[in-house]
């Protein structure tokens, strides 16, 4: 005789369906809406990281800029690629893998024609202007309430014993 579990019911109880704690998912739902940004919040980062990458990309594809050094490559970092960005903190991480030891001058000339880039092809006037803030790891670009954090980092570990704190940026280890 096969397993039948209607002739079984008191040895197997069936399965009650549990019950909805509609008060308890109302407050994880509220508590949710207000730890995570909003779309709008959400849209701005996102088009502004976009924006910071491509122009990043570009400035790395351009010939004649010997200033910057080679850059390998840009990637986005952080709590924004995960996906876990807390409301009212519009930040966004993004790293630039560097062949050569990251120097000040070089990050400030590799902001300064991010900063060309974005006043060329954003033609938008608005109140808030682009601004560059320069940081020991690398710059900050604010724009718009956005804020994306752009740091330095390099690929040949064994270039990091010739670092002199006068001349080069804090590195990020990868």
């Amino acid at each position: 005789m096969p397993f039948d579990p209607i002739c079984c019911s008191a040895i197997f109880p069936g399965a009650k369906p549990s019950q909805e704690n509609e008060m308890l998912s109302g407050l994880l739902m509220r508590s949710h809406s207000q730890l995570t940004p909003s779309l709008g919040e959400q849209q701005a980062i996102a088009t502004l990281v976009a924006k910071t990458v491509e122009y990043l990309e570009s400035i790395a594809l351009e010939r004649g800029h010997p200033q910057i050094g080679q850059m390998e490559e840009v990637r986005v970092v952080g709590s924004f690629k995960e996906g876990t960005i807390l409301a009212g903190h519009c930040l966004a991480d993004v790293v630039v893998l560097l062949r050569d030891l990251p120097t000040f001058d070089v990050a400030r000339n590799i902001s300064l024609l991010l900063k060309q880039k974005f006043l060329v092809n954003e033609v938008e006037e608005t109140e808030e202007p682009l601004e560059i803030l320069h940081q020991p790891y690398g710059f900050d670009l604010e724009y718009l309430g956005v804020c994306i954090r752009v740091a330095f980092a390099i690929q040949n570990f064994n270039a990091i014993r010739n670092t002199d704190t006068g001349i080069h940026s804090r590195l990020v280890f990868r």
